[in-house]
């Protein structure tokens, strides 16, 4: 059984453990860092499965300005993330937010409206006459109008964590391909992880950077998380008509979301509260059919029909 001491152990090496490692090496390269993934194709990782959207439109403070120190971060990424003078491509696009608000909603929607622009964000009420004006696909006259943030939009995930992950091996962090199944502690205390393949990786520092699964990780040293895995779905389609423009990351206030792909295709999905609880990656048809295209034809009549 191997055993390898480290300062720091980070479970994980999606968006937030590569990170996590990258950021530790820059502030001091002198620190022994290592981050575990179990799934180094990240094939089953929640950072390449997400929308990879970046927005300011929040109604909580805290998280107006982290996306604020994010955006700042974004204009120069690619060359901080450059590695002997290769840089990554990870295309962020600034095709807006604009998000939908009923009479129901107009009065929060406002109160968030009010604590973006006051932070300084670039975030306009579009009426219905104005949403239709820029997106005239869309159908919004059941709503008072919506948001529209400028500066929100989404990158590639892939290539985002890829560059966090070169950049962190780069700046001297160890990448190990293996699972954490057990955080150890050694009088209360956490003493590093036991690995897949029974080797132990020693240290003084841990950090849970398993997403949905750091409950079950955490649970190994005691420690109840409230966190807890549902299953989502995201459709890709490709309607009959494309629109002219861009559409932007739009979504209702029933939940459906949706945004333009590269090669004319459409991103489409729906948290639901009957949503399954666990992890379960298989696909199901008839939400697609049933419940989010209806919605979704309703709202741009012109995807009535898919290619």
């Amino acid at each position: 059984m191997g055993k390898d001491i480290y300062d720091v152990v980070i479970i994980g090496g999606g968006v937030m453990g590569s990170s996590t490692a990258y950021h530790l090496m820059k502030a001091d390269n002198r620190l022994k860092v290592c981050f575990v993934e179990k799934d180094p194709v990240y094939e089953r990782c929640s950072s390449m499965l997400s929308m990879a959207n970046v927005r300011v439109q929040f109604g909580l403070k805290e998280n107006i300005q982290i996306s604020q120190y994010t955006l700042e971060r974004l204009k120069s990424f690619d060359e901080d993330m450059a590695v002997n003078g290769e840089k990554p491509a990870i295309g962020h696009r600034k095709e807006g937010n604009l998000f939908l608000v009923d009479e129901q909603g107009q009065a929060e929607s406002k109160r968030s409206l009010a604590l973006q622009q006051s932070l300084g964000c670039r975030v306009e009420w579009w009426s219905p006459a104005k949403i239709m004006e820029h997106y005239p696909l869309y159908k919004p006259d059941c709503y008072v109008g919506g948001t529209f943030g400028a500066d929100d939009g989404y990158l590639d995930p892939y290539a985002f964590v890829m560059a966090y992950k070169k950049k962190a091996v780069s700046l001297g962090a160890t990448f190990v391909k293996d699972e954490v199944v057990e955080i150890l502690t050694q009088g209360g205390l956490v003493d590093g992880v036991r690995l897949r393949t029974d080797d132990t990786l020693r240290a003084k520092v841990v950090v849970n950077c398993a997403g949905a699964w750091a409950a079950e990780i955490a649970k190994t040293a005691g420690i109840e998380l409230p966190v807890v895995p549902t299953k989502r779905q995201v459709f890709c389609l490709k309607p009959a008509v494309k629109p002219e423009v861009p559409l932007p990351l739009t979504l209702l206030p029933s939940g459906l979301y949706f945004r333009s792909e590269t090669g004319g295709l459409i991103l489409l999905g729906k948290s639901m509260d009957e949503d399954p609880i666990g992890f379960d990656f298989s696909w199901d048809d008839k939400r697609f059919y049933e419940s989010l295209w209806p919605e979704l034809a309703e709202f741009v009549p012109a995807f009535d029909t898919l290619k």
